[in-house]
Order: C-alpha cells, then structure tokens, then sequence
C-alpha cells in the first residue's frame, strides 16, 4: 500500500490550508509530491515534517528567506542550529530597534497632547460656546515647530534637495509640514516624520527604510517603488495614496488608514497590519506572505483570495464583508 497523504489531509495534519502548502510548494520550501499509480498527487511523511519546521520557525519571527536559507542548509546534510540562533538574535536586535522608535513616537505624541490638554476643555458642549476642535487642532498642528538640533525646516529641506542633495538618512522631522513637496529618490532611511504632513508629496523610488512616520498624514502621497522595508507606519493616514510597487517588507501599519490606497504589486511580506483600514484598495498582485492583517477591514479592497494563504487573518474583514474565523476553511472562493 502506498503511503502518504491528499493535500486535504496534509492541511488537516500540519494545521495549514491547501493554499499555504501550495504556496511553500512555489516557494521551494516543499517538495512537490508525487502522483501514484491512480494519479493522485501524494505527499511523503517528510513533508509533514518539513511544514512543522516551517511553522515552528516562523513562531520565532523569521522571515521567509530565513526559513529559506535553513531549509537549503539542511538539504546540504547540515544541522542549522548555530544559523538559527544567529537569525533569531537578528530578529530581536531588528524588534528592539522598532521598540525603541514606537518609545520615541509615544514620547512626542504625548508631549503635543499636554501642550494642548493644558487648555482644552475637558467636556463637550454645544456649537457656539467655545472654541471648536477644529481650531483648537488647527493651533496644534501650526507649522511653528522648531526642529531640535539636527532637524530641518521645511524651506531649508527643499533647498538642499533643489540643490541636488539626496541623502537626508536618520533626520529629524518630526511634525513637519512637507505636504505637496517633491522628494523622488531621496534617501530618509531611519528619518523620524511622527506626525509629520506629507499630504500628496512626491516621494517615488525615494528609500524610508526604518523610517518612521507614525501618525503622519500622507493623504494622497506618491510612494511608487519607494523602499520603505521595516518601516513604522502605525496610525499613518495613507488613504488615497499611491504605493505601487512600493517594498513594505517587515513594515509596521497597524492602524494605519490605506482605504482606496493603491497598493498594486507592493510587497508586504511580514507587514504588521492590525487593525488597517484597506477598504477599497488595489492589492492586485501584492505580496501578503506571512503579514498580519488580524483585525484588519478589506472590505471591498481587490485582490485573488489566493494571496491571503499564508497571512494571520483572525477577525479580518474579508472584501465580501464576512468576518473570517479559522472555521471558515478554504479562502479558495471568488
């Protein structure tokens, strides 16, 4: 008798879906199986083995070519252990690194909140009585920040760039207002735009890696082909904007606001999307491998189901509107 298992069966016994083993099929991180004499595609016991190592190492935060890179060690007859340590300590140095800025974006944000709370009313009240929100946020938000040592003005940034200067890695720009300004192909790696207004500014092919724009508003920005891999984008207004092609690798946008964003093409692989609003947007032929979209609303965003496989989808909104809870199964529907 032949042994081995239906992909159905192998989903049940690995605790993945039939796209997911599909996926790491594609990915060369399984090896396709073998049809026996009745046609039927049969997968070895070794493949089961192989999904729970997949699964195993991705509970250690590893990304994909990690697990790649692992499995390609072990096919050379080599025990990895030394290999897998080193990509660990990697993955923590990476997250202690994004802690330490998700710190700093707390520190300003609550720092702009006491200057305001100091007189803003601590009660509604009627139209008329008062100052509104508006102009109390109007106040807030007035462009008379002062960088600290370091930082750049508005005026003095698009000089340089006009000048030809591209490299602004690591700058301070916090809560800078740099809306409708053409940054395209310039460097900011590790720049911090907490709370920065980059409403439709120009920024194709410009590199934000570890660049962090939490609570920025970038309503209707230009980020084609931008590289923007470990980037924090947490609580960022990225509704209407243009992220074609964009590399999200590993970027945080939990909160973020991509509703009828264009996102086409744009890799998110390992992206932190809790909670996102995506309503309406275009994530045709985007890489979503391993992102976590847990409570996230794709409702009516355009995508092939096919593309969430191997994404963490507890309590997402699907586009059709339903919520989707594991017992759901297959996503493998139109």
């Amino acid at each position: 008798m032949e042994r081995g298992w239906l992909i159905g069966e192998l989903s049940t016994q690995a605790g993945v879906s039939p796209q997911t083993i599909r996926f790491y099929e594609r990915e060369g991180l399984l090896a396709p199986p073998q049809r026996n004499k009745s046609g039927y595609r049969l997968y070895p016991p070794t493949s089961l083995t192989q999904l729970l190592f997949i699964q195993h190492s991705k509970q250690f935060g590893l990304t994909l070519d990690d697990i790649k890179h692992l499995v390609h060690l072990q096919g050379q007859g080599i025990n990895p252990c030394g290999s897998f340590r080193r990509l660990v300590q990697e993955r923590l140095h990476t997250l202690a690194q994004q802690a330490k800025q998700l710190q700093a974006t707390h520190q300003a944000i609550s720092q702009r909140f006491e200057r305001l709370a100091t007189e803003l009313p601590k009660t509604d009240h009627p139209p008329g009585q008062g100052r509104s929100l508006e102009a109390w946020l109007q106040e807030a938000a007035n462009p008379t920040y002062a960088p600290t040592t370091g930082g750049l003005g508005r005026e003095q940034l698009v000089q340089r760039y006009m000048a030809g200067e591209r490299d602004f890695q690591g700058l301070d720009l916090i809560q800078a207002n740099l809306s409708g300004v053409n940054l395209s192909r310039a460097d900011l790696s590790r720049a911090q735009l907490m709370l920065a207004n980059l409403g439709e500014a120009v920024l194709e092919e410009s590199r934000l890696l570890g660049a962090n724009l939490s609570g920025a508003d970038a309503i209707g920005g230009y980020f084609r082909n931008s590289q923007m891999i470990g980037a924090i984008l947490i609580g960022t207004d990225l509704s209407e904007a243009d992220l074609m092609g964009a590399n999200l690798g590993g970027a945080n946008l939990g909160g973020a606001n991509l509703s009828g964003a264009n996102l086409q093409h744009a890799n998110l692989s390992e992206a932190v999307l809790i909670g996102a609003n995506l309503r309406d947007c275009h994530l045709e032929g985007a890489l979503l491998w391993g992102a976590n979209l847990s409570g996230a609303d794709l409702t009516q965003a355009r995508l092939h189901l096919d593309h969430l496989a191997t994404a963490n989808l507890w309590r997402t909104t699907l586009p059709d509107g339903q919520v989707y809870a594991p017992q759901m199964g297959s996503l493998n529907y139109e």
